[in-house]
């Protein structure tokens, strides 16, 4: 699923500056369409759609009338399905005219939705059969629970919270409602298109939050990284990482995000050149070295790919059997055997476009069989010698004749 990062600016200050009448929803909470109450006297909740709360002489209560309590509903464009429910202005017309709070002789006016007659024992009144219009003391009604969307439900659950803890409550939620974000079977009840992509800025704008006021907090940038790679958004991933290296993150981090971007660069959008500036910053790391090759070797600057290459294996050589220590100031991508044969595979890849094949033919060589490079070594090596063509000399087998045999013996057959 790819988020998309759009409004970006005017969602962080909107989160971020969200009133203290949020409620204090729980992590399990659902979207609901309409207003719950409990009445005193009544065996269960009801389901309503309130009209108004009128003073002991039948006015209407400033702040109380209907158009305080009809939600102000925020429409997503393309559907028209709701984003958000305004309920600030009902909410409060609840906290400050029912139950505790009410006025003396106060009465709550409301549509029954569920159940349809509801039942309290002298707390309910029939005003208008018809249209199912009831009221009833407003000391005896306490809200409940009140209309919310998806969007509601997380900000509400998230921006109660103050600093970092911001940054954790998202994760929770997130980790929480991963099936129903992603909706893969395309439910009704979880998340739409639209609201992926909403929840996505959200989640980013908490780690601003926390990031904005410690800018090389390197994990904070490790971690919404990871949730974009999660949802394949390259673009969001790419530029949390750049945004690391432009923020000043020092050290051991600067030099793995600057290797995360020439990886992206290399792997992901084969922009190779682009890659190298990158890569240079991180000439500690192993898999800088090799895709540092892999850029010289794609750009034909054949003479500096071989010098990266040997600078490599000249890195390797001392971890082939011992690992390297903090002191050694080295960081392997895998292990020091498996990247040797990988850079072998590379020289002879080198070697073969340079059409020296006995160069080609001894990198092969040093391969060991079990490596994960064994294979893609065995191929190239048919690969040269299905160029090369020769036919039957002195008794020897033909070039074709050996292929057929090393294409037999790769593992790939018995994997398979």
């Amino acid at each position: 699923m790819r988020y998309v990062l759009t409004s970006f600016t005017f969602l962080l200050l909107a989160t971020l500056s969200a009133p203290s009448l949020l409620a204090q929803v729980s992590i399990d909470a659902t979207p609901r369409r309409n207003f719950t109450v409990q009445c005193d006297g009544a065996s269960r909740e009801w389901d309503v759609r309130p009209i108004r709360i009128t003073d002991k002489n039948g006015r209407t209560i400033t702040g109380a009338s209907e158009g305080d309590f009809r939600p102000d509903i925020e429409r997503w464009d393309r559907t028209g399905l709701v984003r958000r429910y305004g309920t600030e202005l009902a909410r409060n017309a609840f906290e400050k005219f029912t139950h505790t709070s009410a006025p003396e002789g106060a009465r709550f006016y409301f549509y029954a939705l569920n159940p349809r007659q509801p039942r309290a024992e002298g707390n309910v009144n029939l005003y208008d059969e018809r249209l199912r219009i009831y009221w009833s003391p407003a000391s005896a009604i306490e809200l409940k629970a009140y209309p919310q969307s998806w969007v509601d439900i997380y900000e509400a659950y998230v921006t109660r919270q103050e600093g970092d803890a911001r940054r954790l409550a998202v994760k929770e939620w997130e980790a929480e409602h991963r099936d129903i974000i992603e909706n893969v079977d395309q439910t009704d009840d979880a998340f739409s298109p639209e609201e992926r992509n909403e929840f996505a800025r959200f989640y980013q704008a908490q780690f601003v939050f926390v990031r904005d006021r410690n800018p090389k907090l390197a994990n904070i940038y490790t971690e919404l990284a990871q949730f974009h790679r999660d949802r394949n958004n390259l673009d969001a991933e790419l530029s949390t990482y750049l945004d690391a290296l432009r923020a000043g993150v020092e050290g051991s981090d600067r030099e793995a995000f600057a290797l995360e971007v020439g990886r992206i660069f290399v792997y992901r959008l084969n922009l190779h050149g682009e890659a190298i500036p990158f890569l240079e910053q991180a000439r500690n790391h192993t898999e800088a070295l090799y895709l540092l090759a892999r850029c010289q070797l794609e750009l034909e600057n054949y003479s500096q790919a071989r010098s990266e290459l040997n600078e490599l294996i000249n890195v390797l050589t001392p971890f082939i059997d011992t690992p390297p220590t903090v002191e050694d100031n080295v960081v392997l991508q895998t292990t020091a055997s498996e990247e040797m044969a990988r850079a072998n595979l590379m020289l002879a890849e080198l070697a073969f476009k340079l059409l020296d094949y006995a160069s080609a033919d001894a990198a092969i060589a040093r391969i060991p069989s079990g490596n994960p490079s064994y294979d893609a070594g065995r191929v190239l090596f048919c690969a040269m010698l299905l160029q090369r063509g020769d036919p039957n000399r002195d008794g020897q087998k033909s070039d074709v004749q050996k292929i057929r045999d090393t294409l037999k013996a790769l593992s790939f057959w018995t994997q398979a």
